[in-house]
């Protein structure tokens, strides 16, 4: 039985548009995640998320950022913003193309080490 005090917490860096489902979607109370790696398609200068149950969220937030701003305010200066979105855009694409190449080259150590 689980412990209902118990709350998952789950690092998702490099996560992201790799599975089919998200951490939160199969029961992770609380995501944590890198704007810079997946999502933000490399080109991202900056960044990171926090995503799950409101009130652990806001919990984040608060630990995270200066003592009573939370979720209101956050250290991304407004002159990164168009790179973090074309991250945003270009992350699905970036994503894709490195589960190719990993599935491609461990085929072909397969296939190697079989001849």
């Amino acid at each position: 039985m689980q412990n209902p005090n118990c709350m998952v917490m789950v690092d998702n860096c490099y996560g992201e548009f790799v599975e089919i489902s998200e951490p939160a979607m199969v029961g992770a109370d609380l995501i944590a995640g890198s704007l810079i790696k997946n999502p933000g398609g490399t080109i991202a200068p900056c960044g990171g998320y926090v995503a799950g149950k409101e009130h652990l969220v806001e919990a984040a937030a608060a630990r995270l950022s200066a003592p009573g701003l939370g979720v209101e305010f956050g250290s991304t200066p407004g002159h990164v913003m168009r790179a973090l979105f074309q991250g945003l855009f270009l992350g699905p694409q970036m994503v894709g193309e490195a589960v190719k190449v990993g599935l491609l080259t461990a085929n072909g150590w397969r296939y190697n080490a079989c001849t």
